[in-house]
């Protein structure tokens, strides 16, 4: 993202926030830009996109961690695509096929049905597997964002 596209940046969010946003003087915005083209690597739309999620979701303004962390949130799979993952391995490897299965998985997903177990996952009652699966896999990603911004 280069100097203007952060500007850009910068007045979206200043205009959804205008009372939080004081009159800046030039200066201080073309400060402000460029500390923003020199943090976000990423393409202007995503971090767009990540600002208009910051909004929706946030009562004061987001900070460069904020919009960081929704980046990488939708760069990762939603749980239930996750989920869809898990099951389709599971539905082609079984439990007798464990290595196979977990070879194939990976990231976030293999993490989260690692800390499960895939055996116990595939014996577990369906929607008990689903659940636990769901709830592991947001811990693991959410515990993979805090690692990547702190």
């Amino acid at each position: 993202m280069n100097a203007i596209e952060a500007l850009e940046i910068i007045k979206l969010r200043n205009t959804a926030y205008p009372r939080t946003s004081s009159i800046q003087n030039m200066d201080s915005l073309e400060k402000e830009a460029k500390l923003f083209s020199n943090i976000f690597n990423e393409d202007f739309i995503e971090v767009e996109l990540a600002l208009n999620e910051c909004i929706n979701k946030l009562a004061f303004p987001p900070t460069i961690s904020d919009i960081k962390n929704e980046i990488a949130w939708s760069k990762e799979l939603k749980p239930l695509e996750a989920l869809a993952e898990v099951e389709r391995v599971m539905r082609l490897y079984g439990t007798p096929r464990t290595i196979e299965a977990l070879a194939s998985l990976n990231g976030n997903v293999l993490k989260a049905v690692k800390q499960i177990g895939f055996r116990e996952l595939c014996l577990m009652p369906e929607m008990k597997a689903k659940e636990t699966f769901i709830q592991v896999y947001k811990e693991v990603v959410l515990n993979n964002q805090r690692g990547r911004v702190c």
